[in-house]
């Protein structure tokens, strides 16, 4: 099982260390990317999308964070592969360190999310 990440999350959290792939297979390894049940749907950093050549949609369809911002966010066709899985579709890109793998990948796997000994598994 993998251990929570606590370098920049306080507290610890569950995070995934990724490959993207972009339409001509170059590939970005080891981005982290939050386990993260609250979100409805995946983000990855823009840089990542811009560096592995993704085609970038724009949209117009505003997105709500926790804290309440709102803002529009670019889409990007990637594919995000981490343990055994390999996901292939539409993701929303930020401006960000860090992505967020949110339901529409979540809820495909059976995840164990085990906070008092700081362990994921999928």
């Amino acid at each position: 099982m993998p251990a929570y990440e606590s370098g920049d999350f306080d507290p610890p959290a569950p995070v995934v260390r990724a490959k993207v792939f972009g339409p001509d297979q170059t590939v970005y390894r080891g981005v982290p990317l939050l386990l993260d049940t609250g979100a409805d749907i995946s983000v990855i950093p823009l840089d990542v999308a811009t560096a592995v050549g993704a085609v970038i949609h724009h949209s117009s369809v505003p997105v709500e964070f926790l804290g309440g911002e709102r803002m529009t966010c670019a889409q990007g066709d990637l594919v995000v592969e981490f343990l055994k899985y390999r996901f292939q579709g539409r993701f929303l890109l930020a401006e960000s360190a860090y992505g967020v793998l949110g339901r529409n990948v979540l809820n495909l796997l059976l995840l164990t999310i085990d906070g008092p000994n700081l362990l994921w598994s999928a």
